[in-house]
């Protein structure tokens, strides 16, 4: 994939908002309840999952219709979660009692609750049926596996925040909230490979995304003296390609596959209500849309092309077209 590079300026970023070349809208609005964070996506299924960390639930959403469908009771304070696509399993940390819910995709209910696996952050690989999750209390990093639900290895390293798997190449990527770089962990070995530096700092973000099919990842980071940018990293090389400007606060990211643009959830208006759409090849912002108040989690679902944002102070699940 070629990329070309435009001058980072206001002036660039203005004339992306005042000639834009499609429309964002929010096609529905759905009330789950106040507290909700993080969202995680079965595209196979076309079911949404939200995590609510005050009511102790997990929200299903049906994508076809757009409709709350189930809520499901999970333990304290749920915050991380992920699916596997393949099993149908969508695994909620609860980060109050440190353990793991595991919800059964095809019957919208608890199978197991598994105790001692603290954290705060959680990706899956379907593909080898193991789960990692960030263990920022003691500096860690659990491997998780899915065939009987127990931690096979802790990784060390120093307060780690992001995760995102890519199952093609079954290699984890991951920030360190107190280091400039992206730690990469092979999924066979369970070893450090070497880092992919990114300028800036990580410090106050935990969100990461990956786009497979067009080889991003993208970062949130904070040039010294400077504001929030997102980082663009080659996973062909694993190497710095820029950075994208002008994004305002960032709760979140969820990639669009193949297509080379990002979704941030905070915005660049005062109050944080909007959602951010960028574009990797160009390095800069795109669109911005309004979607309600304190939007953090995010989610893109390839089944219906919908982004899925979850407004923490509203208690909704908004869903987002791009045209």
């Amino acid at each position: 994939m070629n990329h070309h590079f435009f001058q980072r300026s206001g002036i660039a970023v203005f004339l992306a908002f005042a000639a834009p070349l499609f429309a964002l809208h929010v096609v529905a609005t759905i009330p789950v309840g106040t507290g909700v964070n993080t969202i995680a996506v079965n595209s196979k299924t076309n079911r949404i999952y939200v995590a609510n960390s005050v009511a102790g639930s997990v929200a299903v959403i049906d994508g076809f219709t757009n409709r709350l469908i189930a809520s499901i009771p999970v333990g304290a304070v749920p915050q991380g979660i992920a699916v596997n696509s393949i099993t149908n399993r969508i695994y909620v940390l609860n980060t109050s009692d440190q353990s793991m819910s595991v919800i059964d995709g095809n019957t919208n209910s608890v199978t197991t609750t598994v105790p001692e696996i603290p954290g705060t952050i959680i990706a899956v690989n379907s593909l080898t049926n193991r789960m990692y999750v960030a263990d920022q209390a003691n500096d860690q990093v659990h491997v998780v596996s899915g065939n009987n639900n127990s931690i096979i290895a802790d990784l060390d390293v120093q307060t780690p925040g992001g995760l995102v798997v890519s199952s093609s190449t079954n290699l984890v990527y991951g920030m360190s909230f107190c280091a400039c770089n992206v730690f990469v962990i092979d999924g066979v070995s369970n070893q450090f490979l070497n880092p992919i530096l990114v300028p800036g700092s990580p410090t106050t973000f935990g969100g990461i995304a990956l786009d497979e099919k067009s080889n991003f990842l993208y970062v949130p980071t904070v040039p010294t003296g400077g504001q929030a940018e997102i980082a663009v990293l080659s996973t062909l090389d694993n190497s710095y390609l820029g950075s994208i400007p002008g994004v305002g606060v960032v709760n979140g990211l969820a990639a669009l596959p193949g297509v080379g643009q990002v979704v941030t959830t905070g915005g660049m208006d005062p109050s944080h209500r909007t959602i951010v759409l960028s574009d990797a090849n160009k390095l800069k912002v795109l669109r911005s849309l309004r979607v309600g108040r304190g939007p953090v989690g995010t989610a893109y679902d390839s089944a219906n092309q919908f982004t899925y944002v979850a407004n923490s102070a509203d208690g909704t699940v908004v869903v987002v077209s791009k045209n």
